[in-house]
């Protein structure tokens, strides 16, 4: 969905648009538009509830600006990269570290965050192998002429 410079859905004064579910310029007048990442979303979603706030309050809205924190990704055990804003780039353990603590630190409360340290460190030195098998509510396939399709077995 496309949005004006202060997150609002044009033609709708109430309406705003954020994260993955926008098209959000990333600043006022550009043509460029914001990652579909984690933190564009949370950005952007910050932003709107100031905005509707200021909006009862009478206040004129306010242009966003994206601040480009870096980016993370993991592929697994001990392997990730991360790009910070500053150019530095961490790769491998380095990565997957800065990966892991980064998450630890965005959890909501120091109880969520000490379950899953210790439920990731487990895991991590556990090194549990096998699949991971869901058989309950599981979709069946169903064969047509040329398609594959799945449904919920009744």
């Amino acid at each position: 969905m496309v949005v004006d410079s202060d997150l609002a859905v044009p033609g709708y004064d109430s309406v705003f648009a954020v994260g993955d579910a926008a098209a959000i310029p990333t600043e006022p007048g550009s043509d460029q538009t914001c990652p579909q990442l984690a933190q564009a979303a949370i950005q952007s979603g910050r932003h709107a509830a100031n905005q509707i706030i200021a909006q009862t309050r009478g206040k004129a809205p306010k242009p966003f600006r994206y601040r480009d924190k870096g980016t993370m990704a993991t592929i697994g055990r001990r392997a990730a990269i991360a790009q910070l804003h500053g150019g530095l780039v961490l790769r491998g353990t380095a990565g997957w570290l800065a990966w892991f603590g980064l998450h630890l630190i965005y959890l909501v409360g120091l109880r969520n965050r000490l379950t899953v340290f210790v439920n990731w460190t487990w895991r991590y030195l556990s090194w549990p192998s096998g699949p991971r098998i869901i058989i309950e509510g599981c979709l069946e396939p169903v064969y047509g002429e040329r398609t594959l399709s799945l449904r919920f077995p009744t």
